[in-house]
């Protein structure tokens, strides 16, 4: 099993949630403090701003939901449903050297922000890199094409509609993943606690790292995969006509396949074995179709 991996991902979770600008945590007086972060030439509200002007868009987030959405406008906008929000409870953001950053609300403001009225929506033009850090809301990525995609999110799901991209690195804590269609370069997944469900995917490598949760992916391309799980079944549906060579360890899971193969101990053959798949888990079966 890959621990020292799983750990290292936990560990920057945790720096998101306590550290990082998207995160809450708790002053000694026991009040919520939101993010603690650089509050200088920030503006505040929703605004419009300009495609041409930037090239990565940052998120840090603490609740409520955030949805993506494609725009071919030169002016493109960005709001959150504000009308019950104080000044002090409003996004900040900024465009510094090619960047947009947007902050859930004024640096280490104090009192609680109801999630209802943090409804995040954020048009951006194709190709643009984005990252986002986020903290008990949902992510809704719609149709779109993107350069690299970063999310870390802890308590919220991660929703992808369809979406082609350079990269896609995701590092989740209690939520699921799940996605219609994804094309990508690599591909990886680090989670503890949330499922992995991709009805379509088409990448040139896919890495996924869980501690529990089912992983369910359906493969429209030969590529090789490696998954790693603690608990939790793996289910992998191989291109149509394509061979695999599939090594499955395990300490209490089990093999199981209706597709024709030939077995050696732990591994697995099917067609001319071209395609590498790799799986580790402790408790969980393994499925190939």
């Amino acid at each position: 099993m890959k621990t020292k991996k799983i750990i290292a991902v936990i560990l920057v979770l945790a720096c998101t949630l306590c550290l990082a600008g998207c995160g809450e945590k708790t002053s000694e007086s026991g009040v919520s403090v939101y993010g603690v972060y650089d509050f200088w030439n920030y503006s505040i509200g929703n605004f419009t701003y300009n495609a041409e002007k930037v090239s990565t868009v940052e998120i840090n987030w603490v609740g409520g939901k955030i949805d993506i959405v494609p725009s071919e406008s030169g002016t493109l906008s960005v709001a959150e449903n504000s009308e019950a929000l104080d000044e002090d409870e409003q996004m900040r953001y900024r465009i510094n050297g090619g960047k947009l950053t947007i902050h859930y609300c004024k640096a280490a403001y104090t009192k609680a922000i109801s999630s209802d009225s943090k409804h995040l929506r954020v048009e951006v033009p194709e190709g643009v890199n984005v990252n986002i850090n986020n903290v008990s809301a949902d992510v809704n990525v719609a149709d779109i094409m993107l350069g690299k995609v970063k999310i870390t999110n802890v308590s919220g799901d991660i929703r992808f509609a369809s979406l082609a991209c350079n990269e896609l690195k995701i590092e989740v804590v209690s939520g699921k993943v799940t996605a219609n269609e994804i094309i990508s370069g690599k591909f990886s997944v680090n989670g503890v606690s949330g499922t992995v469900d991709i009805a379509k995917i088409a990448a040139s490598e896919i890495d996924i790292d869980t501690v529990s949760g089912k992983t369910t992916l359906v493969l429209a391309k030969k590529c090789d995969v490696d998954v790693s799980g603690v608990s939790g079944s793996v289910n992998i549906t191989l291109p149509t006509e394509a061979g695999a060579t599939v090594e499955f360890s395990t300490v209490s899971g089990d093999f199981v396949s209706l597709l024709p193969h030939k077995t050696s101990k732990n591994t697995y053959t099917f067609g001319d074995g071209e395609m590498s798949v790799d799986v580790e888990t402790v408790s969980g079966n393994l499925y190939i179709n």
